[in-house]
């Protein structure tokens, strides 16, 4: 037998047995109190599927309250407005404004934020639940609202056990017009917080807001009946036959905390993490040799002010000075930024022993900078070369020797087409 057979099958027997219990012929049993227009088949069937699976996968045994809280007509419940103590008015409730009611239940049944408290009065109250379903429905010439509510805390359950919850009166918040200060017409219903219990001590609002039926499922092993254990099988076969997901079975804490679900996120994460890291190291590499290029330009941009700041020229003719910061080259890119000011002092000294043992001597820079070495005035752009540079020096006392690119081309070591 195929496992869908089987299934459908099981679906069959249970939707059997909930038709049974329904109709008091066997497996559970109900407490139940004044049943007027609604029968215990209507409470049930009024819960969504998954929220009615919800509801007894949290509390084995759920008792379930119908009431009709608010009907087309008056209402002489409490008006609270801000600043002031909460008043009895009569209040004149429209078809429209039931509708409204109702509507705004609905959106805070679905949120899950639509409350049922038990107590006394709307001040002394205690949340025992919640409401879980609303409706409308036209009972002569009036429209009533109802709704049911999810009672699960154990002592509420007790007093409607004893008898205690017979009326329900509602929270909301309304707009309101009145041409009488005795009579306030209900124009809209902004939101609805949620529905307070209470016994026949209590005077809801509306006088026929009372608890209209209730159900309650509890374990009945009289028959001695056992059922089919549930198997792995069944929780598969519930959860792709209602299309639920797994948040919707089990809590963020219960999805965690099992090991085979907290592994496969790890593993997830730490992917995406790892595959995060390799794409910026790339991203690194490839910008790495821009950044060394602009290191090393940046390095060596400093050695102009190097220069000038160096003491061993503080008290150099000018034209030495603009000779060596013309002629100075010096890679710092490589240097620890502490030892840039000595490594270009080393190279200036270097310069300036080449100019002591050849005896170089050099002009004063002109006035318009062409010297190249007047600290104020930044050294003239160089002119486009048609030849070899030629300058006149001094070395050794004798005049008019020509440096060519600044080589001296009557030393034979320079210039090897004089014989030796």
């Amino acid at each position: 037998m195929s496992r869908g057979s089987r299934s459908a099958r099981r679906r069959r027997r249970r939707r059997e047995q909930i038709r049974e219990q329904l109709t008091f012929r066997t497996g559970c049993r109900f407490v139940t109190a004044s049943v007027r227009e609604m029968a215990q088949e209507d409470v049930v069937a009024a819960i969504a599927e998954d929220r009615l699976a919800e509801i007894r996968a949290q509390d084995p045994h759920p008792l379930f309250v119908a009431l009709d809280i608010a009907q087309e007509g008056e209402s002489t419940g409490e008006i609270a407005r801000p600043g002031e103590r909460p008043v009895k008015q009569r209040k004149w409730w429209s078809a429209d404004a039931i509708k409204s009611f109702a509507s705004k239940l609905k959106d805070a049944v679905a949120g899950g934020i639509a409350k049922l408290w038990h107590g006394s009065s709307h001040d002394d109250k205690k949340s025992v639940g919640e409401i879980v379903a609303s409706w409308t429905k036209q009972i002569g010439d009036r429209l009533h609202a109802y709704l049911v509510g999810w009672i699960h805390d154990p002592i509420a359950k007790a007093s409607f056990a004893d008898g205690k919850i017979t009326t329900g009166s509602m929270e909301a918040d309304a707009v309101f017009d009145t041409t009488d200060p005795q009579t306030w017409l209900v124009q809209a219903v902004k939101a609805v917080k949620g529905a307070v219990l209470a016994g026949d001590d209590a005077k809801p609002g509306f006088a026929g807001a009372t608890v209209m039926a209730s159900v309650q499922e509890l374990d009945n092993k009289e028959d001695g009946r056992v059922d089919d254990p549930i198997t792995l099988t069944d929780v598969r076969d519930a959860i792709r036959d209602n299309g639920w997901d797994p948040s919707k079975v089990f809590g963020k804490e219960d999805l965690l905390a099992d090991r085979t679900v907290a592994d496969a996120m790890k593993a997830e994460v730490d992917g995406q993490v790892e595959a995060a890291v390799k794409e910026k190291d790339a991203e690194i590499e490839r910008l790495k040799p821009d950044a060394e290029a602009w290191q090393k330009h940046a390095a060596n941009e400093r050695v102009v002010g190097l220069v000038d700041g160096s003491e061993l020229l503080k008290d150099r003719p000018k034209g030495e000075v603009a000779y060596i910061k013309r002629v100075l080259t010096v890679d710092l890119s490589s240097v620890d930024p502490e030892q840039h000011q000595a490594t270009v002092d080393a190279a200036v000294q270097k310069h300036l022993d080449v100019i002591k043992d050849t005896g170089m001597t050099f002009e004063a820079p002109k006035p318009d900078g062409g010297g190249g070495g007047d600290d104020d005035t930044p050294p003239p752009k160089p002119k486009a070369k048609t030849g070899p540079s030629t300058e006149k020096i001094t070395v050794g006392g004798q005049e008019g020797i020509s440096l060519i690119d600044g080589k001296d081309y009557t030393d034979p070591e320079v210039n090897r087409q004089i014989p030796q």
